[in-house]
């Protein structure tokens, strides 16, 4: 008994002991780092969901396509102790999607996690472990669920701070389980009803909007009190496809003198449209036609931000937000502007009987019909319009004398009439200058559409203009004398700049460069379509401009931020910036020789195997859509010592032949006025042979001319013989002596000046100078095109001048004695230039 009384007592000595050191904050140990750092070295989980733009131990930034994968993550492995850890800081913002955090024990069978909201505005959360410093003991993974167990969605998350301290959780303290987010059901289209109605709305993520539901009428207040919260919204999911809608109606009461700023967005483009309240009913008209079919397919979401980039409170009530078509009815309000001579009836078909009394002075009466603002991008107006046969009208759209239209019913069926532009107003005259006159006339029907404008691929929208700060007192910018703009900057973290664009004056541009240079180790950050996607920094590593080239379906906009991230003032130097259209060659034509593989790089692998066949070609040919991009770029590699004849256009004048000398890719430029195919050779001439080439890159481009007027280029050097040995070529000062030699089926052999097209650009006119043997004949074939040959014969030794005018000169083709063979002789050419020739009007 005494034995156990005595281990009992130093049981509980030994607990007290244990316990009293329990009570005492242990103290990290010199060595012992008292902050771990999450960042760096994560990784995509195997899905191909995320792209990583930045994983350093300074930020974790990327976008992501969910597609079909609803629990797609990044995964980050670590092997650093938390054991002595208490808080894990988190700094985030995003597109306003929800990020779930999960941090797991090394086996996988125990695992924490909060789901936080990645908005616009950045926003830090500490997540509390105090009392679970066992499971951090354990911990050795760490997931990121971007829209977790949603499909279908992209975003885009930057996550600036993601690290473990041994402090006190302070501020914005979540423990493991929170969750701010709250999954709303997706408003859905169907792809098939003629409008679409959007409901379930809720805050974006900030908790400063209630939204309250009644009979299909949304109350939304919302109390906006902190800094942060200049930029909250309220969101409505989508999932389309939209194309088939060209107008998004928002009808709204909201506080009188309050305003919001209503937003569409997807991956592939937005809308914005700022609006200011009056106290009552009112209905605003977003236009979605300049918008590409795939950019309103992608829509996935509607925004709106009330008192937008200030705080404070307020309410608005929507009543209802509708996709709607284009085609508007407007066959409705028309009246006589002098009282009683036009009577019209608005009937339940929606048309409109006139009966019209005029008396003597009213032979230019008019009746009018006002068109609303909100239909002003509408740009197509078709009316409709029957009576009795013999009847004259005029009418004149916006009182506009260039669009009116004077017709006479020549029966009793309906006739149509359609005008373009942008319409305020229809005034129309019936039996106009005739007094007095009486008659009735329906008008069938008035409507307005949309019909896109022709896309011109030439165009070249330089924007290097218009820019803008979106913080007052941020950005400068000072035009230069060259058309450059230096901008000033004194940035206080996450400023920027931007520029917006008109979707109507840039649609179908899907190519944005961009050309800057800065003080040396400054950063830009530059961030097209205000997509994480496509964000690029810039470093300035010595004076030279740096030119950088985007590609989208569309552009919306572009933002700046100088030395993101910092505290900082500077400038840098905007050179240009312009937005073109670039159009992708991929539709290669395959062969029994030649089979092309496409890559998931986008670049095309040609395998071909000849037996007997040296000339055999694939081509390509291009839609009319391309006609005008005056520029084709390839990029191609090969084998060491491989060949390939390039002819665009089946012209010889542009054809180019390519040896490997190395597997590096090797690019190559050709101009004409416009290109209507490609003719690949591998290996030309060779009967037998087998191998492997990579287009890597093959695009056509508009590049604008920009020539001298007063150039006179020498084109009279690097004379090649088209068959070995027949023409031979000495300069002398005549000018450069041709010898030729043709024999026996040689009779159309020729010689060829080829044209650098970088030098030639713009000039239009050919004039060459010979001389030669009286009686013997050359022919001279720009282009090899038979409609700019010229004969030439030699009657003495006078030297004779040839001018020939065309807009684009390629290669000059002269033939001795063309047709006859065996011959042989000599002749001169005293010179061969090019120059420019103001066309004729």
């Amino acid at each position: 008994m005494k034995h156990i009384t005595k281990l009992l007592s130093l049981l509980l000595v030994l607990g007290l002991v244990f316990g009293l050191f329990a009570c005492v904050e242990r103290e990290p140990d010199d060595d012992e780092p008292t902050t771990v750092n999450m960042l760096g070295d994560w990784m995509d989980g195997g899905d191909e969901v995320y792209t990583l733009d930045i994983n350093s131990e300074n930020a974790l930034s990327f976008t992501f396509d969910k597609q079909t994968y609803a629990w797609a993550a990044v995964v980050k492995d670590f092997s650093d102790s938390l054991a002595s850890m208490k808080t894990l800081i988190i700094t985030l913002q995003g597109s306003g999607v929800p990020v779930l955090f999960k941090l797991e024990s090394e086996d996988g069978t125990l695992a924490r996690e909060v789901q936080l909201n990645a908005n616009p505005t950045l926003a830090t959360y500490q997540w509390d472990f105090t009392g679970d410093e066992d499971f951090l003991a354990l911990a050795g993974k760490m997931l990121l669920f971007a829209a977790p167990n949603q499909t279908g969605v992209s975003g885009n998350v930057l996550i600036s701070k993601l690290e473990f301290t041994m402090a006190d959780a302070t501020g914005n303290v979540i423990t493991s389980g929170h969750s701010d987010f709250v999954a709303p059901d997706p408003n859905i289209y169907d792809g098939v009803a003629d409008s679409f109605g959007v409901i379930n709305w809720y805050d974006g993520g900030d908790s400063v909007y209630d939204v309250t539901e009644d009979n299909g009428v949304y109350v939304v207040a919302y109390d906006k009190t902190l800094e942060t919260h200049h930029w909250s919204f309220i969101r409505a999911d989508l999932q389309g496809p939209f194309s088939n809608f060209a107008k998004l109606e928002f009808v709204i009461t909201g506080e009188l003198g309050q305003t919001a700023l209503l937003k569409i967005e997807g991956p592939a483009g937005f809308k914005e449209l700022p609006v200011t309240f009056d106290g009552t009913e009112q209905t605003f008209v977003m236009d979605l036609m300049t918008l590409l079919p795939a950019s309103l397919d992608a829509l996935d979401k509607i925004v709106i931000f009330g008192s937008q980039g200030t705080t404070g409170t307020g309410s608005f009530t929507l009543h209802s937000v509708t996709f709607l078509p284009a085609l508007t009815d407007i066959n409705s309000g028309w009246y006589s502007l002098d009282e009683g001579v036009y009577v019209p009836t608005e009937n339940l078909d929606g048309s409109v009987d006139v009966v019209y009394d005029k008396a003597s002075g009213n032979e230019w009466s008019v009746l009018k019909l006002d068109i609303d603002a909100a239909w002003s991008s509408l740009n197509t107006l078709t009316l409709v319009i029957q009576g009795e046969a013999g009847q004259n009208f005029i009418i004149k759209p916006n009182d506009d004398g260039l669009l009116e239209k004077n017709i006479t019913l020549t029966d009793d069926q309906p006739l149509t009439l359609t005008f373009e532009g942008t319409f305020t107003s229809i005034i129309l005259f019936a039996m106009p200058n005739v007094a007095p006159a009486t008659g009735t006339f329906t008008i069938v029907s008035a409507t307005l559409d949309y019909v896109p404008a022709v896309f011109d691929p030439t165009l070249v929208y330089d924007f290097n203009n218009e820019w803008f700060e979106n913080d007052p007192g941020t950005y400068e910018f000072e035009v230069q004398p060259d058309g450059s703009v230096k901008v000033f900057y004194a940035q206080s973290g996450w400023n920027y700049m931007r520029r917006n664009f008109d979707i109507s004056e840039v649609a179908g541009l899907n190519t944005m460069t961009i050309t800057l240079s800065g003080t040396v180790g400054k950063q830009v950050l530059l961030k097209p379509n205000d997509s994480g996607a496509m964000e690029t920094w810039v470093t300035f590593e010595d004076a030279e401009p740096l030119t950088f080239v985007f590609r989208a379906d569309t552009f919306a906009n572009l933002l700046i931020f100088a030395e993101g991230g910092t505290a900082a003032i500077g400038d840098f130097t905007i050179h240009e910036a312009y937005l073109s259209y670039t159009y992708d060659i991929t539709a290669w034509q395959e062969t029994d020789v030649y089979d092309i593989t496409e890559n998931v790089d986008g670049s095309f692998t040609v395998d071909y195997d000849k037996v007997d066949n040296g000339w055999a070609f694939f081509r390509v040919d291009f839609p009319p859509m391309v006609d005008g991009l005056n520029t084709l770029t390839m990029v191609l590699s090969g084998s060491i010592g491989q060949t390939i004849l390039i002819k665009p256009n089946d012209q010889g004048a542009l054809e180019e032949w390519v040896t490997f000398d190395s597997t590096d890719p090797l690019t190559l430029v050709f101009k004409a006025d416009a290109f209507t195919t490609i003719i690949m050779f591998a290996e030309a001439g060779t009967d037998t042979a087998s191998g492997t080439f990579t287009i890597h890159e093959a695009t056509l481009t508009y590049v604008p001319i920009v020539f001298d007027p007063d150039k006179v280029l020498d084109i009279n050097t690097g004379h090649i013989s088209g068959d070995a040995g027949v023409y031979t070529f000495t300069v002398d000062v005549d000018g450069v002596l041709v010898e030729y030699d043709k024999i026996a089926g040689q009779e159309w052999s020729f010689m060829r000046i080829n044209i650098d097209q970088g030098e030639a650009a713009g000039l239009n006119t050919l004039t060459i100078v010979l001389k030669g043997t009286p009686g013997e004949q050359v022919l001279i074939k720009p282009n090899d095109m038979g409609a700019l040959e010229q004969w030439v014969t030699f009657v003495d030794e006078t030297e004779i001048t040839i001018v020939i005018e065309y807009h684009t000169f390629l290669s000059v083709l002269l033939f001795a004695e063309g047709g006859t063979a065996p011959a042989d002789g000599e002749f001169t050419i005293v010179s061969a230039e090019l120059s420019y020739t103001e066309p004729d009007e």
